[in-house]
């Protein structure tokens, strides 16, 4: 049973939600402040799921943002918003799971919500090729070893383990990973690895 926290100005939205995943716990949050506020409700929730349903565009705060990606293997972000490229493109950038459009459908929406609960992630098809484009562009830049690496960073294996299916060391794999974030401008391993599973190889 996962638990889910949903930030929404429609609790209809949220009623919605408990009906159709009835075995699992929602907790509605009609908070306006996307800042130290939420993530202390965060904290005291503990969910599994954070999902941010959006009736218009809002910026998260830099803290929101930084402890979201600091916990990235405890929680998920959902965000359900406009059908508008840039908001899309911050949200991806954020740190988001997936993305959904308000009008979705209902198949989408649960689709979405399982593929979250297993640890993937979920965009739309229009939004899921213009990443691959994107990356497409991106990836001309890799070496053919950093793209063979990129593959088993989207499979989940660790620099020890990478090292030893390719008969190296741990600091040659550490090596190729800060080549792979200085061509890619990824900060973190964290966000090499959401890269690598949102664009690449799933």
């Amino acid at each position: 049973m996962s638990k889910t926290l949903v930030i929404s100005h429609s609790p209809v939205f949220f009623e919605g939600l408990k009906t159709i995943f009835k075995e699992d716990t929602f907790i509605l949050s009609l908070e306006h402040d996307l800042g130290k506020k939420l993530i202390d409700n965060i904290k005291k929730i503990k969910p599994n799921i954070v999902i941010l349903h959006q009736s218009y565009f809002e910026f998260l705060s830099q803290e929101l943002t930084r402890y979201l990606k600091d916990n990235h293997s405890k929680i998920k972000f959902l965000v359900m918003g406009a059908k508008n490229k840039n908001n899309v493109d911050y949200y991806i950038k954020q740190g988001a799971d997936g993305y959904l459009y308000e009008d979705t459908d209902m198949n989408s929406l649960l689709k979405a919500y399982q593929d979250i609960k297993n640890d993937k992630v979920y965009f739309p098809d229009d939004i899921t090729q213009n990443l691959l484009k994107n990356f497409s562009k991106k990836q001309e830049q890799l070496t053919n070893k950093e793209v063979q690496l990129m593959k088993y960073i989207s499979d989940g294996f660790s620099s020890k383990e990478i090292a030893r299916k390719n008969n190296c060391s741990v600091n040659t794999v550490n090596v190729h990973k800060f080549n792979m974030k200085m061509k890619l401008n990824i900060k973190s391993n964290s966000e090499l690895f959401r890269y690598s599973t949102s664009l690449a190889y799933k």
